[in-house]
């Protein structure tokens, strides 16, 4: 649904512009991390695409099996099924950026590296309203998700617009 005065590009080139305002403010953060080698990181490059690829593929098969199940199942706890279809639409939304993300990545453009970055950011926000709503959810994601935005940063500079 479109705010009155904004269609679909003017609302895409506004999220697209805090994105990136976030990806400004986190790369100074993972700037002062430890760095990988250049050949490790040259390595996760050359691979980033099939990895990609290849979770976006087992993320999809692993929604449409075990979401759909799980979706069901909560309908029978009060309150759960709404906790339950938001962490389902954020998996697939994050399943489809990956698919997104393999051409470009191959290309190394930008774009993919970008698409990879909305899906970490989609995914962690999911992990911390998954813990808020339903208590459950651990510091594994956080770690796990600080793990993944720092390896995004390490290649980030592998990419052109």
């Amino acid at each position: 649904m479109d705010t009155p005065g904004m269609n679909g590009s003017d609302m895409r080139a506004k999220a697209e512009a805090k994105m990136g305002a976030l990806e400004q403010w986190m790369a100074p953060i993972f700037a002062k991390f430890p760095h990988l080698p250049q050949s490790a990181r040259e390595g996760i490059v050359k691979i980033s695409p099939w990895l990609a690829l290849i979770f976006g593929i087992l993320g999809l098969l692993a929604i449409s099996s075990i979401g759909g199940f799980g979706l069901l199942l909560s309908l029978s706890f009060v309150g759960s099924a709404l906790p339950m279809f938001i962490a389902v639409a954020i998996g697939l939304v994050a399943c489809i950026l990956e698919l997104m993300a393999y051409s470009p990545l191959t290309r190394r453009e930008k774009k993919g590296w970008n698409f990879l970055f909305y899906g970490a950011v989609l995914t962690f926000v999911g992990n911390i309203l998954q813990f808020f709503f339903t208590g459950y959810g651990d510091f594994g994601s956080i770690i796990g998700a600080i793990i993944g935005f720092w390896l995004l940063f390490e290649i980030r500079e592998f990419y052109r617009a």
